[in-house]
């Protein structure tokens, strides 16, 4: 077992160089992955997975709510824009019918004059 360090919890003995260079490389990995897991594990990892996806939910709800509000704004605009273009619309045939009227009474007159 030379150069290879067994931790107490080490319930097995090596005797061969091949199973010491195993044992240092499955300590290595375990050290890595306690390296990664170790801080997760202070932060509080499921819990803060937890409140990211609640926040995710409300930010989505928000965000479909604001889509609703802007298709209802939208589908005003549109409703308001149509109706302005029936009223313009509905301008320029009073001004063509009293052009007429007022051509209609100068003709009356002219004639009148005329007579």
């Amino acid at each position: 077992m030379e150069g290879c360090s067994l931790h107490p919890e080490t319930w097995f003995i090596y005797n061969d160089n091949s199973n010491c260079m195993q044992l240092r490389k499955l300590k290595r990995q375990q050290e890595n992955l306690r390296a990664v897991l170790n801080p997760l594990r202070e932060r509080d990892w499921p819990n803060r997975l937890q409140h990211e996806r609640t926040e995710l939910q409300k930010i989505t709800a928000t965000i479909s709510e604001f889509k609703q509000k802007l298709d209802a704004i939208t589908n005003e605009v549109r409703l308001r824009t149509e109706e302005e273009q029936e009223l313009e619309y509905g301008i320029i045939i009073l001004e063509e019918e009293l052009k007429q009227l007022e051509d209609d009474v100068n003709d009356a007159i002219l004639s009148e004059i005329n007579e």
